[in-house]
């Protein structure tokens, strides 16, 4: 005795349901993985203003009696370009002076981001 059912055929419509189903999850893994030329530029610029925020946190450490104290602010708001490679940094840090009390001190500092990953610092004024 063979209490299999009998096997049914696979009709257009399921067919059709089947394939229009993958393509649909095929656009929308594709429109949601690509980012637009405008997405890719802005990634770029946000990346290069934390290069040019963490170059310049830096060259302030290097500064300070108390490096190791040294307490910035989160964000890249501080940070303004003004050139193709060059950016500003208008910012505070907090940190130990010589007697062990936190001060915070305002700083402006000048980087230029060079093509092979370094920089240079061309200014830093530290405003006390």
């Amino acid at each position: 005795m063979n209490n299999s059912k009998p096997k049914q055929p696979v009709t257009s419509g399921a067919v059709i349901f089947t394939i229009a189903f993958f393509f649909i999850i095929f656009l929308v893994f594709k429109c949601s993985c690509s980012q637009t030329e405008e997405q890719v530029s802005k990634n770029k610029e946000q990346n290069s203003k934390i290069t040019a925020l963490t170059a310049a946190q830096e060259e302030v450490k290097s500064r300070l009696k108390s490096p190791s104290s040294a307490n910035f602010p989160w964000g890249i708001d501080c940070v303004t370009k003004i050139s193709d490679n060059t950016y500003v940094i208008n910012s505070y840090v907090d940190s130990q002076n010589s007697f062990g009390a936190m001060l915070r001190t305002n700083f402006t500092c000048q980087i230029t981001l060079n093509d092979n990953d370094t920089y240079t610092c061309n200014s830093v004024e530290l405003l006390e």
